[in-house]
């Protein structure tokens, strides 16, 4: 059986924004999921963003970019597309 990559996730509470449907989810992919859960970390201060953008194999001004949409959007503005 092959897997697709996508699962529906709840959205983080402490970021405001976002698109949610009836049970306050939002369909990401593993990278999208993973980028939330490191970007969070820097939200919190538990990361530099240097360290995120090593973990996550981007550059450092790409981890500015992916924080700024997040403040923006919200979780949304991880996911592909949206």
């Amino acid at each position: 059986m092959r897997m697709s990559g996508l699962c529906k996730v709840e959205m983080s509470g402490f970021i405001p924004g976002g698109r949610r449907d009836g049970n306050g989810r939002i369909e990401m992919s593993a990278r999208e999921r993973e980028r939330l859960k490191v970007l969070e970390l820097v939200e919190e201060g538990h990361l530099k963003q240097v360290e995120a953008a090593r973990r996550l194999r981007l550059t450092d001004r790409h981890v500015r970019r992916l924080q700024a949409c997040l403040r923006r959007e919200g979780d949304r503005g991880i996911v592909h597309g949206l």
